[in-house]
């Protein structure tokens, strides 16, 4: 196993260093991915069926604590306290109006009655986490790392495809491939 390892980084070490146009640009697509993006946590109670809109309103003039939502709110099967999560993944447990209402939401009291896929909701949202931006330095490393492991891998391939061209393989007991 070690002399394999050893003429793999030998047949590996004719890569080439990727040029720095190349590992910005490769760091520009990947910044997204890298990125964090805004955040919330939230407490909802849940109320379905007919007149839910007036009954979660009436509710909300009571002030109920946070902590009750899982108490006050109609059976559902997602919990009543979420995140930190980002607005797509709310989307995709409640949908993308829900989502995009709940990341504009104020902090430290009730919303108003909020549409989801799946009925109204009264929102408390705890704490809001703005979207952090990837570390370019960070982005750039992981880009030539990258960049760097796929030339290896390459110079590898050809250099043993090279090899391998210059010797004829035979099979079982001297007879014919």
């Amino acid at each position: 196993q070690r002399l394999v390892h050893l003429m793999q980084m030998r047949l590996a070490g004719a890569a080439s260093e990727p040029g720095a146009a190349e590992v910005d640009a490769l760091a520009r697509r990947e910044a997204d991915a890298l990125a964090r993006p805004a955040r919330v946590r939230f407490h909802h109670i849940f109320a379905g069926g007919d007149r839910a809109e007036e009954r979660l309103r009436a509710l909300a003039q009571r002030q109920p604590a946070p902590a009750d939502a899982a108490r006050l709110s109609d059976p559902l099967l997602l919990a009543a306290q979420i995140g930190p999560a980002h607005e797509a993944g709310i989307a995709r447990d409640f949908g993308p109006s829900f989502a995009a209402a709940v990341m504009r939401l104020p902090a430290g009291q009730w919303s108003a009655p909020v549409r989801s896929a799946y009925g109204a909701h009264l929102v408390w949202v705890e704490r809001h986490w703005p979207a952090v931006a990837a570390d370019p330095d960070y982005a750039r490393e992981r880009a030539r790392l990258a960049l760097r492991a796929t030339s290896q891998e390459q110079a590898q391939t050809e250099a043993t495809r090279a090899l391998r061209s210059r010797y004829r393989v035979r099979h079982g007991s001297g007879g014919e491939p």
